[in-house]
């Protein structure tokens, strides 16, 4: 966001780290027990919290503005945020809003798929065992190394488990579209024009006829090429597929 979290006060003062993980914990009490929202003044927490949140984006915008603190490295986010903010693409608010989402989405995909897949590996060690059989393939020496980018492509069997956590347990378990035409689907049914659609993605890459007779089965080797070849390109989706697709993708894979 072009500055240093661990030397500005706005960041230190506000505990944004704190702050986030007591809104994810927060926000799925209310998903999950909405009726908290009447009885323990959940959702006032959880708005307190949102708004500690965004005050601390605001000053982060405003220090770039007031600053040009920002490089001009075109891969920094909040470089191409403030870009378009002179340019009168972008409002104020909306510069707050999407660095909020844009931290938001890259902490929580991580560290959620990551917790799913260490969980997975111990309940299948000998999946684990391989993992390992790679990486001291990869890294054959101990001690102090530093992790290149060639070293992360040679990560195959790694890559597959966390391709198969992801499927058992997508990041984004269900989403919302919403037609902007007539859909006919296969068994002929037509989806109105402007109908709100929710997408299970968690119940389809479980589905048995896609995935086959193992699909509620952990097994990295559903992502072998030649059996992920087979499959339709949205059979898939861990961060949704096309032009609205979950930013916390770019971050993940990154």
């Amino acid at each position: 966001m072009g500055v240093n979290a661990k030397n500005e006060d706005c960041i230190k003062n506000n505990n944004l780290l704190e702050s986030y993980e007591r809104a994810l914990e927060i926000g799925h009490i209310l998903i999950y027990q909405p009726l908290y929202r009447r009885f323990w003044k959940k959702e006032y927490q959880f708005t307190q919290i949102k708004t500690k949140i965004r005050n601390t984006y605001e000053k982060i915008v405003q220090m770039n503005l007031e600053t040009s603190i920002s490089s001009n490295d075109e891969n920094i986010f909040i470089n191409q945020a403030m870009k378009h903010l002179k340019m009168g693409n972008l409002s104020y608010q909306d510069v707050v809003d999407e660095c909020s989402s844009v931290t938001f989405a890259g902490f929580e995909s991580t560290y959620t798929t990551i917790g799913n897949t260490l969980m997975l590996l111990a309940m299948f060690p000998h999946f684990q065992e391989k993992v390992y059989e790679e990486l001291r393939e990869i890294f054959p020496n101990t001690g102090d190394f530093d992790v290149t980018h060639g070293d992360l492509q040679k990560m195959d069997y790694l890559q597959r488990v966390l391709n198969e956590s992801m499927r058992l347990f997508p990041v984004l378990p269900i989403i919302a579209r919403r037609t902007d035409q007539d859909v006919q689907l296969l068994n002929g049914i037509i989806v109105p024009k402007f109908t709100n659609v929710a997408i299970g993605i968690f119940h389809m890459h479980r589905s048995k006829d896609i995935w086959g007779p193992e699909a509620n089965t952990f097994n990295p080797d559903h992502f072998l090429p030649h059996n992920i070849k087979e499959k339709h390109s949205y059979a898939y989706i861990p961060f949704a597929k096309g032009s609205r697709n979950c930013i916390g993708k770019i971050y993940f894979i990154h």
